[in-house]
């Protein structure tokens, strides 16, 4: 069993070392990507310009076309909604010479909007920040290319630096940012004024802020944009924050590099409790050493207190419940307190009774469920961090393993005491060694053992 157990653990350890080499770095960018309509991703990296005392936004965008069409536009935009939202909108004529048309607009509220030009004042973003002063707008296209997409399709690939001059902190952790698009409208000219139809579809996305901050005196590289990422620091519902009036968010104090170091630490407990120490106390009580009982409930319990320890500290850093995500690792709390609870139960009616009852396989069976409950919020919470494909795909294959191993382990346990039932008599109790209290363990073999549990059991012989 050592044996296994090791190689289990060094398994564990080596492919957690491999998906945290895929983490996105605590003062991460973070990342939009919608590949339906509009077909579009956005990468957002901010910097704290010294000489302008405010923030500045690096922003990385990708339009993809599915057709090689000059028809259409799509744009994304600061803010809740289009009035007083800051919108870049993008159209033009892949199969030109020219450069995709990147045009800065505003609005008053749900209608034409309009250019937005250096002589007028930025928008007052609401909620983006604790201090804002108005400002004249200082927004630079870097780069506007048309260049072909991973499956060949025409795609443009803007770099812009907003300049904001107005934005002083960046507090909030759940900014709306909003999107359109019309991808049947025949401009009549691909001028930054150009006149544009209604949208056919539109939508909105909310922005962790603080997680886009980048640290450092220098100001930072335009962020890289990864498709297969997804959402980094991003989603489509509210995230952390929630409301309290119309048009407000609550915000966080933490440094987002602290921030979101604490968020990758809620990630490594509950991994080092479901991928390591939880299959370790099954495979523990599952054995035939004479302190399985004793392994068992420390792995199990020090699982726990990771796990436990988890969830208030994702608890402390939330500043509201409304993810799927959220209210299972709620669950996974409350069964983690019934099946500790009947695991005790379970132990002092056993000593009594000498068999299990039902509370026994209510512990067994909370177990199990638990640690598969536990493994798929795990990979929810991977997807909603950001990770990686190879990170998750290094954590879904350990899972496999795990599962394969602990399922060959109490096979092969059973197999053992189905055969001693045969040779001792069934159902007969069977003396295997003294306990560290100076008792002695018996294993119940025969209809009920089905995991070796009854290995805690007790002869008191005084």
């Amino acid at each position: 069993m050592y044996a296994l157990i090791s190689r289990l653990s060094l398994l564990t350890l080596y492919l957690a070392a491999l998906l945290f080499s895929t983490l996105p770095p605590a003062s991460a960018d973070v990342q939009f990507c919608k590949p339906n309509p509009p077909h579009l991703c956005l990468a957002l990296s901010t910097y704290e310009n010294t000489t302008s005392a405010s923030h500045d936004f690096y922003l990385s965008l990708t339009f993809r076309r599915p057709t090689a069409s000059p028809l259409g536009w799509t744009a994304v935009g600061i803010g809740s909604s289009m009035a007083g939202a800051v919108m870049i909108v993008v159209y033009g004529d892949p199969a030109s010479s020219e450069p995709p048309t990147v045009s800065i607009r505003t609005a008053t509220g749900h209608r034409q909007p309009t250019l937005l030009s250096a002589a007028d004042e930025l928008p007052a973003l609401t909620g983006l920040a604790s201090e804002f002063t108005r400002d004249k707008a200082d927004i630079r296209v870097v780069r506007s290319v048309w260049e072909p997409s991973t499956d060949k399709a025409p795609q443009a690939t803007i770099s812009l630096l907003l300049y904001s001059r107005s934005v002083k902190s960046l507090l909030s952790t759940s900014q709306p940012w909003i999107w359109a698009v019309n991808p049947m409208q025949e401009l009549s000219s691909f001028g930054p004024d150009a006149n544009l139809n209604i949208h056919t579809s539109n939508g909105r996305f909310f922005v962790d802020m603080p997680r886009s901050f980048s640290p450092g005196d220098l100001p930072p590289d335009f962020p890289i944009i990864y498709p297969s990422k997804l959402n980094i620091g991003t989603s489509e519902s509210p995230m952390w924050d929630k409301p309290s009036q119309p048009g407000t968010t609550t915000t966080s104090t933490l440094n987002p590099a602290l921030r979101a170091n604490l968020w990758h630490l809620h990630g490594l407990l509950m991994s080092i409790s479901f991928l390591l120490l939880f299959p370790l106390g099954i495979l523990a009580i599952a054995s035939s050493s004479p302190r399985a009982f004793t392994y068992h409930w420390k792995l199990q319990l020090l699982a726990s207190v990771f796990a436990l320890l988890g969830i208030t500290l994702a608890i402390t850093l939330s500043t509201a419940i409304v993810l799927v995500h959220q209210y299972v690792g709620f669950l996974v709390a409350v069964l983690l307190f019934l099946q500790v609870t009947a695991g005790y139960r379970h132990h002092v009616l056993f000593l009594r009774y000498k068999h299990r009852t039902w509370i026994s396989q209510t512990h067994i069976w909370l177990g199990r469920s638990v640690v598969v409950i536990g493994w798929m919020n795990l990979v929810a919470g991977m997807l909603r961090g950001g990770y990686g494909k190879l990170g998750i795909g290094a954590v879904e294959l350990l899972m496999v393993l795990e599962m394969i191993v602990l399922v060959l382990w109490l096979v092969r346990k059973w197999t053992r005491m189905r055969k001693t039932a045969g040779e001792g008599g069934k159902g007969a109790p069977q003396i295997v060694t003294r306990g560290e209290d100076g008792e002695e363990y018996f294993a119940l073999v025969g209809e009920g053992d089905e995991d070796g549990e009854e290995d805690e059991g007790k002869v008191n012989r005084e």
